[in-house]
């Protein structure tokens, strides 16, 4: 016998006698005859839905995905029955209850052994080979009509079937793989497109209506074909943040909601009895489109899981996303979770240049691997909201990095063990969650936002969690991590024993939710989707008690630009914080010196918005400059946001740096964009500020801004070493909010954090009197801010980034907890 076979073994039954201690047994320990009659349903538990199996007892499920034998190709060999129940053997006696089911092979045989065995199986179905289907293409679903027919025909009758999974991955067109932004195009197919005007019709009854919500001038539905900034020769241009953005992406959610509740409700005349489910590879989680089982749909929410190597390091292991992806589904879709896949390469895809930057153990390290297995593992039998999950997969799959469980030879790999000695054994609580103390508001037009919450809500996840992960972590001591590299002693005994303790002293409930809550519980609001925010949420949200982060409705629900509601909410209007120019005195370095007549040009920016600059012209009239030649130009200290050029190269474009010196002694070198264009040519880059006719020839002159450290007090501005570049006119914009990466400090009581920020917002100081700041930046400006009716809290910084970044804010998580929590305990 394999001696890796023989110490799992050993290990495993030195476990079995702990399995006595638990009151809490799981599928494979309570069942000896097999499942001969029922069938696995969803049903209401102490408040939860959950699964239950067909004895009638809550089930949770601990599968594997299985894709019948080794994928190398020198160990693969013909697949017979005979060996794949030996496998199935192997897979229960590591503690797997549930079969995540690949392919047609052998079904009579594997059901009825699974049926005999109390074995689930799960079925991942694909039913179509493209990545983005026309859902409203009658033949298409007649197609998936009969690929269901067939299939079902094949696998009808037995207990043992867990759920149909509609492996259908990416439904979701407008959602890139990282889940950091969301594209603005998606793809829909020609029959859906020409569906659209019905659909219009359903929400607007009146052209008038679609009118009013689009800015257009219709006069019937179909001219939406010919509106060529939304649709060109059928196929959808890019959406941007205009009115039917959020309409197009709910339309598209609509076509795959209706498609799923037809296909759905077929699969049901066949066999009515089976769960169905879908899986989305999409790490950015939303609102899925609800064909629920009340009409016909969909049983419960199957995501996969795959941790970054940024979500490794940001967060051991990874929990706050986990407990996110979990939470967020069981809670908007009020449906069973169910972890599809999840696992860890030990090796890189075969790939050039090679992928290490998801869902990595440490390369090569199979020790590893058992250790993120087991502590994964932990971690899901606490966190409140999973039914189950699937390891991916049995067997190595190569050249995607020897993803398998075990080894291509049929070896063990160390994580066998592992699941030897724990398998099904954690003390899950399969339906017990207290209620919120905190909500999170996800409102279902989010999903037409065109921005994403997905790294907001995990360091939201971390703060209110803090206190749980930190001693969820504390359970794997240097004793537990050296029992698994060693395989051996009672290692899981610890933390059987002390995990649900942790999770019912730490866990802080809370829940995210659609709705805007009806108790007086704090609802947070957070993450760049919120900044759109409908007119009605607004009314809502001001009677709640509220903390905000980010710029929280700086439009409504149809991207029509508003104030900001957290700053409204908290007392603070436009005029504390809108942008003030102030004009930068060059005169000493143009021709003549200051003799030149002064005029006024108004510039249109690159965000649309008017700039006035002060310029020189000679006494010719032309525009006058100083050449650049490395001089510092001295202004009035101040905490600026942008310095705005008019500018120009007469020697082509050429990228050049001006230094920016801050009153503490820092120098910073920032280019004047990507280049500063030619005055020969209509400039690529900027906008065009002024276009002037001299002699014969024309001659551009651009608009370039650059960002400053707004905490800082910027007192001069060295200009670039080359006479080429002609500077016209400097201005300086000051107050406002900085979109882009600044460095602050802020204190507030006896704790301090500092780092990067993507946002911030400085009030003008003779503006705020009376309003109730709780911290300040280093700079005396208000850092967090009160309504003076206590009700809202709002952050004039962003503190929820995602990064590798230990100088980002977020990466203090635990004094973003403490500071949470102080302000949680001033709103109540």
């Amino acid at each position: 016998m394999n001696k890796d076979v023989k110490k799992m073994i050993g290990f495993g039954c030195r476990f079995l006698l702990l399995s006595s201690l638990f009151i809490i047994s799981f599928m494979g320990d309570v069942h000896s005859k097999g499942w001969t009659t029922g069938n696995f349903q969803i049903k209401n538990k102490k408040g939860k839905m959950t699964f239950i199996d067909p004895d009638g007892e809550p089930f949770y499920s601990i599968g594997m995905v299985y894709a019948y034998g080794p994928e190398s190709p020198e160990y693969r060999v013909e697949v017979t029955t005979r060996i794949v129940i030996a496998e199935l053997k192997k897979m229960k006696d590591l503690g797997f209850n549930t079969l995540n089911l690949y392919g047609e092979l052998f079904l009579g045989a594997i059901l009825d052994w699974c049926d005999e065995n109390n074995m689930a199986v799960y079925f991942r179905t694909k039913y179509s080979p493209e990545d983005y289907p026309d859902f409203m293409d009658r033949r298409f679903r007649n197609e998936v009509k009969k690929f269901y027919d067939n299939y079902l025909k094949k696998v009808k009758g037995h207990p043992c079937v867990l759920a149909v999974d509609m492996d259908q991955r990416w439904m979701f067109a407008d959602v890139d793989w990282n889940g950091k932004k969301k594209p603005r195009a998606i793809q829909m197919g020609k029959k859906s497109i020409r569906y659209l005007p019905k659909w219009l019709v359903t929400k607007y009854p009146k052209i008038e209506d679609l009118n009013d919500a689009w800015g257009k001038n219709y006069y019937v539905f179909e001219d939406v074909f010919t509106d060529t900034e939304i649709v060109k020769g059928y196929e959808l241009e890019k959406l941007g943040n205009r009115p039917w953005r959020s309409d197009i992406i709910e339309y598209l959610l609509w076509t795959i909601d209706d498609f799923l509740t037809e296909i759905t409700a077929h699969m049901r005349t066949i066999e009515p009895n089976y769960l169905i489910t879908y899986t989305t590879e999409m790490p950015e989680t939303f609102v899925f489109p609800m064909s629920t089982k009340e009409h016909n749909g969909i049983d419960f929410v199957s995501p996969v899981h795959y941790n970054s190597v940024a979500d490794y390091n940001r967060d051991w292991i990874s929990a706050a996303k986990l407990i996110f992806h979990c939470k967020f589904h069981s809670d908007l879709q009020e449906m069973p979770v169910y972890i599809s896949e999840t696992g860890w390469r030990t090796a890189v895809l075969m790939q050039t240049p090679p992928a290490t930057t998801y869902a990595m153990a440490r390369p090569g390290d199979e020790v590893h691997m058992a250790e993120l297995y087991f502590k994964q593992g932990v971690l899901l039998s606490l966190i409140p909201g999973v039914d189950g999950w699937s390891y991916f997969k049995w067997y190595d799959k190569r050249f995607e990095g020897d993803f398998g469980f075990i080894k291509d030879n049929g070896t063990y790999k160390p994580m066998s063990a592992v699941a030897a000695a724990t398998g099904n054994k954690f003390p899950v609580d399969l339906y017990s969650e207290k209620k919120p103390d905190i909500w999170i508001y996800h409102p279902d037009y989010l999903s037409g936002s065109a921005f994403s919450s997905y790294d907001a809500y995990k360091t939201m996840v971390l703060m209110i969690e803090n206190g749980f992960i930190s001693e969820y972590r504390k359970l794997f001591d240097e004793d537990t991590l050296n029992d698994i590299k060693n395989l051996s002693g009672e290692f899981n005994k610890k933390i059987m024993d002390t995990g649900p303790d942790i999770f019912e002293k730490q866990w802080v409930p809370f829940r995210f939710t659609r709705e805007v809550p009806k108790d007086n519980k704090p609802v947070i609001l957070a993450g760049r989707a919120l900044e759109q925010l409908s007119l009605k949420d607004r009314d809502l949200l001001d009677k709640k008690k509220t903390i905000s982060f980010n710029r929280i409705g700086i439009t409504d629900e149809k991207f029509n630009e508003t104030d900001m509601w957290s700053l409204e909410s908290a007392g603070i209007t436009r005029d504390m914080y809108e942008e003030e120019f102030v004009s930068v005195d060059i005169s000493g370095y143009m021709p003549r010196g200051g003799s030149c007549e002064k005029a006024r040009l108004t510039v249109l920016s690159p965000e649309k918005k008017k700039r006035d600059f002060t310029l020189c012209r000679d006494e010719k009239g032309q525009l006058a400059y100083a050449e650049a030649a490395g001089q510092k130009i001295e202004i009035e200290p101040d905490n600026y946001k942008e310095l705005h050029f008019i500018i120009a190269s007469s020697a082509g474009d050429v990228a050049e740096k001006i230094g920016l010196e801050y009153t503490d002694g820092t120098i910073e070198q920032k280019y004047l964009g990507p280049t500063v264009p030619s005055w020969w040519s209509e400039s690529a880059f900027g906008n065009t500020a002024v276009r002037e006719t001299v002699g014969t020839e024309k001659r551009f002159y651009s608009y370039l801004s650059v960002v400053c450290n707004s905490i800082k007090a910027l007192k001069s501005v060295t200009l670039p070493d080359d006479k080429n570049v002609a500077v016209f006119s400097v201005s300086a914009g000051r107050y406002g909010h900085v979109d882009s990466r600044s460095s602050i400090k802020m204190k507030y009581g006896d704790l301090e954090i500092e780092g990067m920020t993507d946002w911030i917002l400085l009030l003008k100081p003779g503006k705020i009197s009376g309003l109730d700041v709780i911290a300040e930046f280093s700079n005396g400006c208000p850092a967090i801010v009160k309504s003076r009716d206590k009700k809202h809290i709002a952050f004039l910084f962003d503190p929820l980034g995602w990064t590798n970044d230990k100088n980002d804010v977020s990466s203090d998580s635990g004094k973003l907890s403490d500071i949470l929590f102080r302000l949680l305990k001033e709103l109540r």
